[in-house]
């Protein structure tokens, strides 16, 4: 658990936030939905991570995703997940996400 722990605090290191991931889409104007398609695969490999911070970063950039017109319904468990946060700012990204994103015909 503790290897685990320092494993993962080490890749967080080198994750692309929020704000990395908005600079990346303006420079490849060319070739975005490569990019995003890119994107989503480092999402996803983020949201297998068992620290929940590292989790509520990737539910940030699916949030911003889900607002350029992506589909995010697939990762409705793990925006669970981060509203059931105990830290606020944590907690706070998961909410947004499921009032942008859980819609009244979304079956769980």
């Amino acid at each position: 658990m503790a290897l685990q722990k320092v494993k993962g605090n080490l890749e967080r290191m080198f994750d692309k936030n929020l704000t990395d991931l908005v600079r990346g889409i303006r420079n490849n104007k060319e070739g975005e939905s490569k990019y995003i398609a890119q994107c989503l695969e480092e999402i996803k490999q983020e949201l297998r991570q068992y620290n929940l911070s590292v989790k509520a970063n990737a539910v940030a950039k699916l949030n911003y995703l889900q607002m350029l017109g992506y589909d995010i319904s697939w990762a409705g468990f793990n925006v669970i997940e981060v509203m059931s946060s105990t830290k606020f700012t944590e907690k706070r990204i998961g909410y947004l996400a499921a009032s942008q994103g859980f819609t009244k015909t979304q079956r769980s």
